[in-house]
């Protein structure tokens, strides 16, 4: 079955997107303004349009939002997501930064000493980020040795034992912080002098208050409908060969890519756009392509790195803690909790060290009645198999260690995400460790030229963008790249 045959004529380019995420409705966003010069069809595996944007509301919540996908609004400055929500009136709020710090065992401890710690990890990070390490050993080459090599020096400069503590547990807070934003398991996998490549957009994160698919939906509302088909898992992407003109054979060139779906569907394109995910590239790109993808970048998508990152989040009718606090909730643990699973304050079974990792608990923006825990690595993939009970009497197990207070209920609801098993996707997003670079997101992001030298199969994606990857904005942008470059070639069709 041949579902868009009807542009066998060739007078114009057809585009066929994989994957409806930010990156393959941006890219849709821009080409339909340009029908009929270019017909567009978006091929979506899921029952389901958004990619990694996903906003679930339930009604013993209240209605009210919670973010299954992509949480913040990461910067404002030149942020196009922060642009549509500007442009339609869509309410945002700043996520409150704040932190209340507390110890395993209940020991009070000094806010002003952590805030200190806590501003001094944010100065040495600034430090990888404006990428000023020409004073670094060659031998440091991953983001955790420099940051323990900093403290290191500035801790020892300390005379009391207590106060050298509370900075050793802020270093192994905010670290773990890290490898939430950066999805990676340690912060020793981070590449040191690529890391300042990413670039932090000015004016912090800000939660969307009526969900982020309100901005999923703007774009949504430039789309016609029937552009988007679901349920279109696309099993292999196939280039015609390149003929021999001296032959004088009669060869096809209405229809030089042929794209395969399970459902038995099959599409003809000029040019495709793939955004499928760097987890499921990993998998499935060597035997997707026909021909297959060139070395250079099945190499690259095998060494660039793919976390996997979850959230746990609970939801109580009556929240335990002050109304009106927006913040974190910061858990500093002994030394021994990160070095030995046998603490004697917080003894755990080895199937359960995801509990120790647990570094804080955030008040959502805009669900306040709403604990958000993150995990990563293998702790978020154990997650995934856990019960819902097992999970809320654990994490409340832990809330009252740190707080104190045998009291503190478990919650109403629990809410978890599975970004590993959801075939789709197969982890959140990719960072760059100490075993790839920078430049590898480029050569993710180079198209497969056709026989007249022409990009016929583009690729788009947070995993595309050098100074975006990980982020919705970066996945928006990466899109509109690629329909850029669609629309400059148009007079070669």
């Amino acid at each position: 079955m041949d579902s868009n045959s009807k542009n066998g004529c060739g007078k114009y380019p057809r585009v066929v997107i994989i994957g409806s995420g930010l990156a393959g409705l941006a890219a849709a966003q821009m080409l339909v303004n340009h029908k009929p010069l270019i017909d567009v069809t978006i091929l979506e595996a899921d029952n389901r349009i958004g990619g990694r944007i996903r906003t679930q509301r339930m009604p013993e919540n209240n209605g009210k939002p919670i973010e299954i996908g992509a949480q913040w609004l990461h910067g404002i400055v030149d942020n196009p997501l922060y642009r549509i929500a500007e442009e339609n009136n869509i309410n945002v709020q700043k996520s409150c930064s704040d932190c209340y710090y507390y110890a395993e065992n209940g020991i009070d401890v000094d806010p002003s000493v952590a805030d200190e710690a806590d501003d001094y990890f944010t100065n040495v990070m600034q430090t990888v980020y404006k990428r000023e390490l020409n004073h670094i050993s060659d031998h440091i080459q991953d983001v955790g040795h420099f940051v323990n090599s900093e403290f290191e020096k500035y801790i020892n400069k300390f005379q009391k034992d207590d106060v050298k503590a509370i900075w050793e547990k802020i270093l192994a807070f905010r670290k773990m912080e890290e490898n939430h934003i950066s999805g990676c398991i340690t912060t020793h996998d981070l590449h040191l002098r690529d890391f300042g490549e990413y670039i932090e957009l000015i004016g912090g994160d800000h939660a969307v208050i009526n969900g982020y698919d309100a901005i999923l939906q703007k774009i949504l509302d430039c789309i016609p409908p029937d552009v988007i088909q679901l349920n279109q898992k696309v099993v292999k992407i196939t280039q015609a060969p390149v003929h021999d003109n001296s032959k004088n054979e009669h060869v096809d060139d209405s229809s030089p890519i042929t794209i395969e779906c399970s459902s038995g569907n099959t599409f003809k394109a000029d040019i495709v756009i793939c955004t499928i995910s760097l987890g499921v590239l990993k998998e499935q790109a060597r035997y997707l392509f026909q021909p297959a993808l060139p070395t250079r970048k099945l190499d690259v998508i095998d060494r660039l790195a793919y976390g996997t990152v979850n959230k746990v989040i609970l939801c109580y009718n009556k929240p335990f803690w002050p109304k009106d606090y927006l913040g974190n909730f910061v858990f500093l643990w002994n030394k021994e909790c990160y070095d030995d699973k046998d603490s004697r304050w917080f003894p755990v079974e080895d199937d359960n060290l995801w509990i120790r990792n647990i570094s804080s608990g955030h008040v959502l923006t805009p669900c306040p009645n709403a604990l958000l825990f993150w995990f990563v690595g293998d702790d978020a993939i154990r997650v995934e198999n856990l019960k819902d009970e097992y999970l809320s009497r654990s994490i409340t197990r832990v809330l009252r260690s740190f707080f104190n207070d045998n009291c503190i209920p478990e919650p109403d609801t629990v809410v978890k995400t599975k970004w590993f098993s959801n075939p789709y996707f197969r982890g959140s997003y990719c960072y760059v460790d100490v075993n790839s670079k920078g430049q590898d997101l480029d050569v993710l992001a180079e198209p497969i030229l056709d026989q007249y030298d022409r990009p016929s199969i583009l690729f788009a994606g947070e995993a595309t963008h050098r100074s975006f990857y990980s982020t919705a904005h970066g996945a928006y942008l990466s899109g509109q790249r690629e329909a850029a470059r669609i629309l400059n070639l148009l007079n070669e069709y």
